[in-house]
């Protein structure tokens, strides 16, 4: 990096702590985006769809992530019966789950979880469902269930002689996960920021770091951030 443009990790003042709060309120309109609706042609039946993280932890409410472990159950359906599975990406793709038995009860619990067995959503981002048809009864139902990016959002303030502050949050991470951050600037030149982690719920930064001061020339500049559990790089620009 060279001596035309400079970047350096920042806490916040007062007037940042603003910004903080009103982009805190952006995200709790935003997560009322991901309530996960229920269909079904049986009254009686019932499907419902939880996650685990990779590591076993409870998932965010927020979303479900690409890589957590799905676990389905339902009821409804008729005693012992075959039923079953399959995934409907946002493309329109269907995908074959595999099938579970009915209990004698009609319901089953915590599929596909034995042994090794995982049913994971590798990648695809959006709506998606997850249908269960009785083979004898032919009672069908499904759950549609959001696969949510890492979402990276950004504030700028100008400070001043030349100075910008800039505010990131973020969610839709895995609980307390690193994550990783560089800006490039408008020449090209890349610069790394101080790392953070995602709360229990997966929101970023951590308490301590919440922006970072820019010294560069007018233009278009980029953030970008990457999880090390997710892995998925996400980008946000910003204008001086």
């Amino acid at each position: 990096m060279n001596s035309a443009h400079s970047i350096r990790s920042k806490g916040f003042g007062l007037k940042a702590q603003l910004l903080v709060a009103v982009m805190a309120l952006v995200f709790s309109l935003t997560s009322m985006l991901f309530t996960a609706p229920t269909a079904a042609d049986a009254a009686s039946a019932t499907l419902s769809v939880k996650v685990t993280t990779p590591t076993g932890n409870p998932s965010s409410p927020l979303g479900i992530k690409a890589g957590e472990a799905i676990i389905v159950s339902g009821s409804g359906f008729a005693p012992n019966e075959l039923i079953a599975l399959w995934l409907t990406g946002p493309s329109g793709t269907a995908f074959d789950a595999g099938s579970v038995n009915a209990a004698n009860d009609g319901g089953f619990s915590n599929f596909p979880l034995k042994g090794d067995d995982k049913l994971t959503i590798a990648s695809g981002f959006g709506t998606w469902a997850v249908t269960a048809r009785g083979v004898s009864s032919k009672v069908t139902i499904f759950v549609n269930f959001t696969v949510v990016r890492p979402l990276l959002v950004l504030g700028t303030a100008n400070l001043g002689s030349n100075i910008s502050l800039v505010v990131y949050l973020g969610a839709y991470w895995f609980p307390n996960e690193k994550v990783n951050l560089w800006v490039t600037f408008p020449s090209g030149d890349v610069a790394a920021l101080s790392y953070t982690f995602a709360d229990g719920q997966g929101f970023i930064p951590d308490p301590t770091k919440f922006g970072f001061l820019v010294t560069g020339p007018s233009g278009v500049y980029a953030v970008t951030a990457r999880g090390d559990v997710s892995r998925t790089p996400v980008f946000a620009n910003f204008t001086l």
